[in-house]
């Protein structure tokens, strides 16, 4: 029995994953809960088995050992009648010996009689005829036979005992049967009925059941009370694990227990005290470099590595700013990180002090490349356009009635409680904007974001972050600014501002490479005041310098934004009219011309007018190279003198006018 016990244990042990697989339950209380179950249940059907074994093997035992005792003595009290004279009254022995059985289980004694001694003594009485196949099956061979009725109301056992003739022994039996030794002599059926027993067994089963299953509660309620704070330990653990994997450091473990599993609980805290403690100065020392905190979703993991990233990028937009050529590539860079944080409306604006300009770099949709170097004045087609500035100061009025510019702050329509009065919505609907200034000692930029009502939240938190790439460029920007002025200062005549003869010469090869190559149109205007020289010999030069200076104005407010004004040498203005159509460059001549003669001319008192002699040329019509388009014009210029002056003549023309 101990054998197939451990056996089972270990069957189950082995297979334990397969047996609770299926369960839906995975907590360790609840699978220890199952296993004990089933291994206390397994022990209880062992036991109440074995009980019922024993019981029923006792008690057939018993009946068989006293049914042995019985026949014995039967036999010897019927061997004492026939001795006695008295064998007829073997009934009433019989019925005595079944009322002295203290018990009272016997329910039938039947002494049966055999063949020989029926061929002797004459037929038995009804009483003891065999009718049992077991007393037939006695009574033949001659050997003991036992018959169990256990699924009656009333259980009974049967055992019948032959009597052989023997010769030995106190009795000799030969004496008085005619038999042989060994004959069966007859035989003895006794019926014992074991519902006593079996009610006994029962009561004894029931209550041991009873008892064990009293001791199983009181196991599983000590087990259950142990187990449940490693439980609770677990749960904890679980759920502290979980909270750490979103960022969360504030999950503790309060289940501390006085074992290795509290150690655990004890680490884990420790570790969660470490982590919170490092993330923490981590943010300390971020906030330390950047002067604010940037994100802070409550996961401490990934906004320590967002924040991070973030400073990555930060310093590689501070080292990609030396490789800048101009502002115009650091307006682009910084546009390029704003929209990628998600802050699609987004444009910068550029307050010149030295020139008192307010202008549009770049906004979301378009760009508007306007940095005063002489690179990107040279463009050769039509600048783009600005469809919706959103401020008003695009459109001539004063920039220094900007707030940002005159106060030198920022401007913040949440924090100010209303938009900026200057600000242009048209078909935008935002619910707030934000300027961001970045002001240096000549240059102011501005940063311009409009947002709705689902992205303000995202803006406010990203605010800090664009004001610091602002920052990071501000130096970068200043020193592109002076450069810029500085050669502006170098290739422009002080005295009217327009570009100067070395301006030409070095922009010579920009036009050689864009319109020569793309054959695209141009044309050549020399343009000469006539009896410039009378000016300053009767008025003085301060006069000259003032027609000079009236006369650039006006040719400049006359030509298109994309056409270069140079100031060729004394009074020759050299006007080169990019990407023109073919045979204008005449019509154009004229019309400075005529603007040129409508100026009224004042000094000392005296007013006067003056005309001006154009000489134009086209490329490619007249010639495939710059610099002999420009001689062209030139000879075109000398033959207008020659012709009566306040004329425009065309180099194509020249021979027809001679």
């Amino acid at each position: 029995m101990d054998s197939i016990f451990t056996f089972l244990l270990l069957e189950l042990d082995k297979n334990y994953s397969t047996l609770f697989m299926f369960l839906p339950y995975r907590s360790i209380r609840t699978k220890l809960l199952v296993r004990f179950s089933f291994i206390f249940m397994l022990l209880f059907a062992l036991v109440v088995g074995t009980l019922f074994f024993s019981f029923r093997h006792l008690s057939i035992a018993s009946s068989k050992n006293s049914a042995l005792i019985l026949a014995k003595t039967i036999r010897d009290g019927i061997t004492s009648l026939m001795y006695l004279g008295v064998i007829g009254q073997r009934d009433i022995y019989l019925e005595r010996i079944k009322e002295t059985q203290e018990d009272g289980n016997i329910k039938k004694i039947k002494v049966l009689r055999g063949e020989k001694v029926i061929k002797q003594f004459g037929q038995p009485r009804v009483f003891e005829v065999p009718d049992q196949e077991i007393e037939f099956q006695v009574l033949k061979t001659g050997k003991m036979a036992e018959r169990l009725d256990e699924f009656h109301t009333n259980p009974v056992y049967e055992l019948v005992i032959p009597y052989k003739a023997s010769s030995k022994g106190r009795v000799n039996c030969l004496q008085c049967h005619q038999a042989e030794e060994g004959d069966v002599l007859g035989a003895i059926s006794i019926q014992f009925d074991l519902s006593q027993q079996r009610s006994t067994g029962i009561n004894i089963i029931i209550l041991v059941s009873l008892l064990a299953i009293l001791a199983i509660l009181a196991i599983f309620w000590m087990i259950d009370s142990f187990v449940k704070p490693y439980g609770r330990l677990f749960a904890q653990l679980h759920h502290g694990f979980d909270e750490l994997e979103k960022g969360h450091l504030h999950a503790y473990v309060n289940e501390l227990l006085d074992d290795e599993a509290g150690e655990v609980g004890v680490k884990f805290n420790h570790m969660l005290k470490t982590l919170s403690g490092l993330f923490n100065e981590i943010s300390n020392k971020i906030y330390y470099l950047v002067g604010f905190e940037l994100q802070k979703s409550g996961h401490a993991i990934q906004d320590t590595s967002y924040n991070i990233d973030l400073l990555i990028n930060a310093y590689q937009f501070k080292r990609e700013l030396e490789k800048d050529a101009d502002n115009h590539d650091i307006y682009l860079r910084i546009q390029s990180i704003v929209l990628g944080m998600g802050l699609g409306n987004f444009a910068i604006y550029e307050f010149d002090r030295r020139k008192n300009s307010f202008r549009l770099i770049t906004d979301p949709h378009s760009f508007a490349k306007r940095v005063d170097d002489f690179h990107n004045n040279l463009q050769l087609s039509e600048p783009q356009v600005i469809d919706n500035p959103h401020c008003h100061l695009l459109v001539g009025k004063n920039p220094r009635q900007c707030p940002v510019i005159r106060d030198g702050k920022g401007y913040n329509s949440d924090v100010e409680g209303h938009f900026c009065r200057l600000l242009r919505l048209q078909s935008l609907e935002p619910v707030g904007h934000v300027c961001v200034p970045l002001v240096g000692e000549n240059l102011v930029v501005i940063g311009q974001i409009l947002f709705n009502q689902e992205s303000s939240a995202e803006t406010q938190r990203l605010l800090p972050l664009v004001k610091r790439y602002f920052y990071e460029s501000i130096n970068r920007l200043e020193v592109n600014n002076s450069l810029s002025f500085i050669r502006d200062q170098s290739l422009s005549d002080e005295l009217t501002g327009l570009y100067n003869r070395r301006y030409l010469e070095e922009c010579s090869t920009f036009f050689l490479e864009h319109n020569i190559k793309k054959t695209l149109p141009m044309g050549f205007l020399m343009v000469d005041v006539d009896f410039f020289k009378k000016v300053n010999d009767e008025l003085g030069h301060d006069a000259g310098d003032m027609v000079l200076k009236k006369i650039s104005k006006v040719i400049k407010e006359t030509v298109r934004e994309t056409d270069l004004v140079i100031r060729f040498g004394g009074e020759e203005i050299l006007i080169l009219a990019n990407n023109i159509q073919p045979g204008t460059a005449q019509h154009l001549a004229e019309k400075v011309r005529t603007n040129i003669e409508a100026i009224e001319f004042r000094y000392a008192r005296q007013n006067f007018h003056k005309t001006a002699s154009i000489g134009c040329a086209e490329y490619p019509r007249d010639s495939q190279h710059f610099w002999i388009c420009i001689k062209n014009a030139d000879t075109a210029l000398y033959q207008a003198k020659e012709t009566g002056r306040n004329r425009v003549v065309d180099f194509a023309d020249r021979q027809r006018i001679k």
